[in-house]
């Protein structure tokens, strides 16, 4: 029985900005919406290249949107982590002496 650690959990940040998890998100969630295409295709009540052709917009709309948030989401946690870094130098800052700080 392996024991958990808090080292193997990855947020949702650093899954997103993976490139192959971005990938399989974009892969599942085109899946998701073409679904009734394709059920519709399989009792061929639509056609087998229009089906193809709206399960290649379905992928394309959905890596583009995946992409998308993948991005806001890396640059939100960059603007974070500057925060927490100029706190931390105006914290350092605040504890220096008057004669120090030149």
């Amino acid at each position: 029985m392996s024991r958990h650690r808090p080292e193997d959990d990855a947020d949702l940040g650093e899954v997103l900005t993976d490139p192959c998890a971005r990938l399989s998100a974009a892969l599942l969630l085109s899946l998701v919406l073409w679904t009734p295409f394709g059920l519709a295709a399989l009792r061929s009540e639509l056609d087998v290249v229009q089906a193809g052709l709206r399960y290649l917009v379905a992928f394309i709309g959905c890596r583009l949107a995946v992409g998308t948030i993948a991005h806001l989401m890396a640059t939100y946690h960059a603007l974070q982590l500057s925060d927490v870094l100029d706190l931390a130098a105006a914290d350092d800052q605040a504890r220096r002496r008057a004669d120090d700080v030149a």
